[in-house]
């Protein structure tokens, strides 16, 4: 876990570290420093406290994620030593989520994973080029914002440039459904028991459905002692409720927090600051993150893991049963997977990162995402119309058969909070508020919640950049 930060074409000593003040809950560490010239960069770490050049030729490197090469975690001094040898193009061959930057007098770079699970932003301010984990970092400097986009890489000669796209799902190995099913668990657990052993005091939220009670049926497996597992919601929500069964079925190690209408609406801003997002699903579902990850975090978890990727990867969502035929569902998939990186994964890393937690999301492992990538679409959506067949076929054993077959809700819906927080809206707004706020107004709002939503993340984020960097999903 870390947050990291560059000043690329000004000796700005300040700015590196007005910047990395603005992020210093994404790691609990000392900021490490590289500066040299026209390029400082800037990280927040767990797990080190120096100055960070490599000792050769000076160059600079810093990143977050886990970069892997032949199945290696990265370290800093081999991720330079892979650009010096193959040039820019060595990212192309690096899987694993991570954003890299790597600097010395006369050059840098920047790499950001296809898929985005590390954030970046960037602004191109004249001939300054600022770049940091959250909006947040550069707004105090700047009002012209961007997303990095995933799958690029940046120098200074060649600006922009595409390594690598999200790959429409393809068929690849004929396997029936016993093997595939087998496949499916083994390369999970296997994902779950790489955290497991690399790491102390990880835990797992559970919200007693599908995706997430299959990581921590995973983990309970390998694991000697009983997981830490977390849920919250309103009392009584299904998410509570089903949480309850799968923990005590699993015997983990349970914990929940049971929160109140006025409590969501208590922590809200802090929500939509640590977010950088209106959007209200995004909004909605992230409330349940915060305070799930807050649950965490009190009890001394420094890892926690999720289950957030398999509805992408395995065809999890209820629209997709209208996708006509197997290439029209492949690549909505491919558009969803697309999608992740500010939706479902800016969801999970901001609201444990406002936290100083890490979020692991094994079903984003390098080894489960090629498998997946490699499935027949009717293991995915059966021709019954099952969503994520293979992946209750895979754990079929290890869970509750009414977990195994529970339906999907958002993670919004499960916990209670989509209609609390419409009522305790439209109780704020009036028609007659909403209207005039309508008609005066630019932005098309969609409803009152996100009117509501715009209002609070624009007294944080006024740029209009920042605003451009929102994904609505529903409109």
């Amino acid at each position: 876990m870390s947050g990291i930060a560059a000043v690329i074409g000004a000796d700005d000593k300040q700015a590196l570290e007005t910047m990395l003040e603005k992020i210093q809950h994404r790691g609990a560490g000392q900021h490490l420093i590289y500066e040299n010239g026209k390029y400082r960069l800037g990280e927040i770490n767990v797990t080190e406290n120096k100055v960070i050049h490599t000792g050769d030729d000076d160059y600079g490197v810093i990143f977050d994620g886990m970069p892997v090469y032949g199945g290696k975690v990265l370290t800093r001094t081999k991720i330079l030593e892979l650009y010096k040898t193959e040039g820019p193009g060595f990212i192309k061959n690096i899987a694993g989520n991570f954003v890299i930057i790597i600097s010395n007098t006369d050059e840098f770079f920047i790499a950001r994973d296809p898929y985005g699970t590390k954030p970046l932003y960037y602004s191109k301010d004249g001939k300054y080029t600022l770049v940091a984990s959250e909006i947040k970092s550069l707004t105090p400097l700047t009002d012209k914002i961007e997303i990095f986009p995933p799958g690029h890489f940046f120098t200074q000669t060649k600006e922009l440039k595409r390594f690598k796209d999200v790959p429409v799902p393809v068929a690849k190995k004929q396997l029936d459904t016993e093997e595939a099913a087998a496949e499916l668990n083994k390369l999970l657990s296997g994902a779950v028991e790489k955290v497991l052993q690399q790491n102390n005091d990880v835990g797992s939220f559970l919200s007693g459905g599908l995706d997430s009670s299959a990581v921590v049926a995973a983990a309970s497996k390998i694991s000697s002692n009983p997981l830490p597992t977390f849920a919250v919601g309103l009392e009584n929500s299904s998410d509570i409720l089903n949480a309850r069964k799968v923990a005590k079925f699993l015997r983990t190690d349970h914990y929940e927090y049971l929160y109140t209408a006025d409590e969501m609406m208590e922590v809200l801003p802090d929500v939509i600051y640590h977010l950088e997002s209106f959007d209200v699903e995004l909004v909605n579902s992230s409330i349940a993150n915060y305070l799930v990850a807050q649950l965490a975090h009190r009890q001394g978890i420094k890892i926690a893991l999720s289950g957030e990727g398999a509805d992408e990867l395995f065809a999890g969502y209820h629209h997709l049963k209208k996708c006509a035929d197997e290439r029209e569902l492949n690549e909505e998939l491919a558009s969803l997977m697309k999608g992740l990186h500010n939706g479902g994964l800016q969801r999970v890393d901001r609201m444990t990162q406002a936290h100083s937690l890490e979020c692991i999301m094994p079903f984003m492992d390098p080894k489960v995402v090629e498998f997946a990538l490699g499935l027949p679409a009717h293991f995915k959506l059966s021709e019954s119309g099952t969503e994520k067949w293979i992946l209750r076929q895979a754990f079929s054993t290890d869970l509750p058969e009414e977990v195994v077959w529970r339906t999907k809700e958002q993670f919004g819906i499960g916990t209670g909070n989509e209609d609390i927080m419409k009522q305790m809206i439209s109780q704020k707004v009036t028609d007659r508020e909403y209207k005039r706020a309508k008609e005066r107004s630019s932005f098309p709002f969609k409803n009152k919640e996100e009117y509501f939503y715009y209002n609070i993340f624009k007294e944080f984020f006024p740029a209009k950049s920042a605003e451009e960097t929102v994904n609505r999903w529903l409109v």
